[in-house]
C-alpha cells in the first residue's frame, strides 16, 4: 500500500512512484512532486524472469499480484527469483519443483505458494502421484501436520484442474 501522499504512475512496463508535497503559504499551495522510485520492467533479468515464468506457469501466475501492496517484491521475485535462480543451469525445471514443493511441505503454512508451485511440476512434467509422493516422503521428516495441510493442498489444485479439465 503507498503512502497517502505517493502516486504509482504507470508508464508503458514501467511504474513510477512520485511523493507529492503540498507546501502552504497564506491561500497559496505551491506543489512539489519528488520522483521516490523507478520500478522498471524492462531490464534483461526481469525479462528473463518473465518468460521463466511463463514456461513454467503458463497464465496461471499473475505477476502483478503484489503490486498493490509492494510492487518492489514483486519485481524482486520476477528480477531474482525467475530471472536469476530460476536460469541457473544445473537443475532442470523438474528437479527444482519438486525440491521446491519439498521445502514448502516442511514449512507447513505456505500453502499459496504451495499450490502455485505443485501447479507449475503438474505443467512440466511431474504427474498427480509423483506429487503425493513428494509430500508423504517429506511429510516423514517435516511431521504429518505439514504433511496434511500439503495433501489439502494438492487435492484443492487436483480438483480446480478437473473442474477446468486440464488435469
Amino acid at each position: 500500500m503507498l503512502d497517502s501522499n505517493k502516486v504509482k504512475i504507470n508508464i508503458g512496463s514501467n511504474t513510477f512512484i512520485v511523493k507529492i508535497i503540498l507546501h502552504h503559504k497564506g491561500d497559496k499551495y505551491n506543489c512539489n512532486i519528488l520522483l521516490t522510485e523507478i520500478i522498471m520492467k524492462t531490464n534483461d533479468r526481469y525479462q528473463r524472469g518473465l518468460k521463466k515464468i511463463k514456461e513454467i506457469y503458463g497464465d496461471a501466475w499473475d505477476i502483478d499480484f503484489l503490486d498493490d501492496i509492494s510492487p518492489e517484491f514483486g519485481r524482486y521475485t520476477v528480477d531474482f527469483l525467475f530471472g536469476d535462480i530460476y536460469n541457473l543451469e544445473t537443475l532442470d525445471a523438474r528437479s527444482r519443483e519438486i525440491a521446491i514443493i519439498a521445502s514448502l511441505v516442511t514449512l507447513g503454512n505456505a500453502n499459496t505458494p504451495l499450490k502455485i508451485h505443485i501447479r507449475g511440476a503438474l505443467n512440466i512434467g511431474c504427474s498427480k502421484q509423483e506429487i503425493i509422493e513428494i509430500i508423504i516422503q517429506t511429510a516423514v521428516y517435516a511431521g504429518f501436520p505439514a504433511g496434511v495441510n500439503a495433501l489439502m493442498a494438492a487435492k484443492e489444485v487436483f480438483n480446480e484442474l478437473n473442474r477446468q479439465d486440464t488435469l
